[in-house]
């Protein structure tokens, strides 16, 4: 019996290990607010740890852990009507949340342009161009997450992709 509370305990830490610094990413990405990304990140773990405890069998840990997340970001911003502005101070501290970024953007002054867009678009747009673009999840991954067919879930990531491009030609301007 011990054993098994022990294994269990083992593959929460794996899980914790592989998955918590992405999934912060993503829900300071959403909320804009580091304190709060992080209370998000742990209750969803706690969630997590929750359903292992009790024997529900889980086929997609990280898909799960998104959608436990993506659903308290929802829940944050029923309660507290959470505004989708991104100060300047949250643009500079998402910079030291998710180092990818950083290589991936030629200068602080694009990814600020990139993600003062991304806040202003529409929630499911931006959660997509989130997961997809900066998590890189796989489409399988997402549809799940979201709760879409894989075919819808491409045609959402061709849309919210093509209204970043509106969204930064618009912020260029």
């Amino acid at each position: 019996m011990g054993g098994e509370n022990t294994e269990l305990r083992e593959q929460f830490v794996a899980l914790y290990d592989a998955h918590a610094g992405r999934l912060l990413s993503f829900a300071f990405y959403r909320v804009h607010e580091r304190t709060l990304a992080e209370d998000i990140t742990a209750d969803a773990f706690v969630k997590l740890w929750q359903r292992m405890q009790s024997g529900v069998q889980i086929e997609n840990a990280r898909a799960l852990l998104y959608t436990i997340t993506r659903g308290m970001i929802i829940d944050q911003y029923r309660k507290q009507s959470i505004r989708q502005v991104v100060p300047i101070e949250s643009e500079l501290d998402a910079l030291r949340v998710e180092e990818t970024i950083v290589n991936e953007l030629d200068a602080k002054r694009d990814y600020a342009i990139v993600a003062k867009a991304v806040s202003s678009l529409k929630a499911e747009y931006a959660d997509i161009i989130i997961l997809y673009y900066l998590q890189e999840l796989p489409i399988t991954e997402i549809a799940h997450i979201l709760g879409l067919t894989e075919n819808n879930a491409r045609v959402r990531v061709h849309r919210a992709l093509t209204a970043l491009r509106e969204q930064l030609h618009y912020v260029r301007q």
